[in-house]
């Protein structure tokens, strides 16, 4: 899993040491949290919301966060696709569903079930005053 130039970097500068497990597969989100919540390792790299929703509802509220310090305080996510005609087509879409305030509204709505209850206020707060919401 990437989670951009700069937390892959940190990343892979740790890479080989004994503490350090790389794990791939299908369900790598899953596979880690499974193994985190049996105390098979200590802690895995993920976004909050990513890691409360693979935990699932029964499991969220075990988890403790520490912020990655170099993703900085608010990390930007993109969508990408290949500039083929499909591609472009998607990226339409998305754009589509992003300025559409009624599919926003139910967004923040899906996000939020999702959001640890540290620090689901302030991130609330700037969804709604980046997609003009009250």
């Amino acid at each position: 899993m990437s989670y951009g130039k700069v937390i892959d970097t940190v990343v892979a500068a740790h890479n080989g040491q004994p503490n350090v497990f790389l794990r791939s597969g299908e369900d790598v989100g899953l596979g880690l949290h499974e193994m985190l919540l049996k105390k098979r390792i200590d802690y895995t790299v993920n976004y909050p919301w990513a890691a409360t929703f693979t935990a699932g509802p029964e499991h969220a509220d075990t988890l403790r966060f520490l912020p990655f310090i170099e993703a900085g305080k608010n990390p930007v996510h993109h969508v990408i696709c290949t500039k083929t005609p499909l591609g472009k087509q998607v990226i339409q879409d998305v754009e589509a569903l992003l300025v559409d305030p009624d599919i926003t509204v139910q967004r923040r709505e899906y996000i939020e079930k999702w959001l640890p209850n540290e620090g689901k206020d302030e991130f609330l707060t700037k969804f709604n005053a980046h997609f003009g919401l009250q």
